[in-house]
């Protein structure tokens, strides 16, 4: 049920939802002066969830800060790379690469530098209607570019970040032996996932946080002023992220 909730509520959580119902709620608003009200303050919320300089200031808050591979010293046992990265073409049998894919490419990057021994990939389905293991896909992409099975493990199970941890500690702590692990995720998500894996039991854990929304502040005109669309989209993530983070704390996941 917590999971099927999750679907259907984050969809409100979003500034464009918002726009969308101010915008439908104008139209049976008869009083022109509050009429008027409701788009100055869509206007507020366009401006504000659209400009660089306000999301950069404030995701630069929340991500964690990211590191260079070459600081990565010892050889963990696995690296930890969380699904939620591709929607799978099933007709053509093939992987479509989504913004978070930066978590895959950061993990081959992470074992062909030997900085970890083995690839775990986390990650069911996310889908209400697509019951689809992102991670057997995953698992093939990595075969298929030279990568042995032998230095793979995966588990199917997991639709949601909590899952995440607890489906991976069901097979890499079954021996009660704690393994030593690198966690790859996104590093708006990164603060959530490391506290879920903490909460399982995870002890031996370092972070490698990857695709990092945060850019670099700049003094132009454009970046200062002119609205971006594409910043719109990135406060999606965020504001979920930060959603996510609050109920996960109320429900004990963290």
């Amino acid at each position: 049920m917590f999971f099927i909730l999750s679907k259907f509520f984050v969809y409100f959580i979003y500034p464009f939802t918002w726009l969308l119902g101010l915008f439908i709620t104008s139209f049976f608003v008869k009083n022109l002066k509050k009429k008027k009200w409701i788009f100055r303050i869509m206007l507020i919320i366009f401006l504000v969830f659209s400009n660089s300089l306000i999301f950069d200031s404030v995701i630069s808050l929340w991500e964690v800060p990211a590191k260079y591979i070459d600081d990565i010293q010892p050889q963990y046992d696995y690296g930890v790379v969380l699904g939620g990265m591709i929607t799978i073409d099933t007709e053509h049998h093939k992987i479509l690469p989504q913004v978070n894919i930066d978590r895959l490419m950061q993990t081959i990057v992470l074992y062909k530098q030997r900085c970890i021994k083995k690839i775990f990939v986390s990650g069911g389905s996310g889908s209400l209607t697509d019951s689809t293991s992102e991670s057997i896909y995953l698992r093939q992409y990595l075969i298929d570019i030279g990568i042995p099975a032998k230095d793979i493990l995966f588990e199917i199970n997991s639709r949601n970040t909590h899952e995440n941890a607890v489906e991976t500690y069901k097979i890499l702590c079954a021996d009660s032996v704690q393994p030593n692990i690198l966690l790859i995720t996104s590093a708006f998500h990164m603060r959530r996932a490391a506290a879920c894996f903490k909460k399982v039991g995870f002890q031996h854990i370092d972070t490698f946080p990857t695709t990092n929304f945060h850019g670099t502040f700049q003094h132009n005109f454009y970046y200062l002023f002119v609205p971006d669309v594409e910043i719109m989209a990135k406060w999606n993530f965020l504001i979920k992220e930060w959603v996510g983070y609050i109920v996960y704390d109320f429900v004990g996941y963290i």
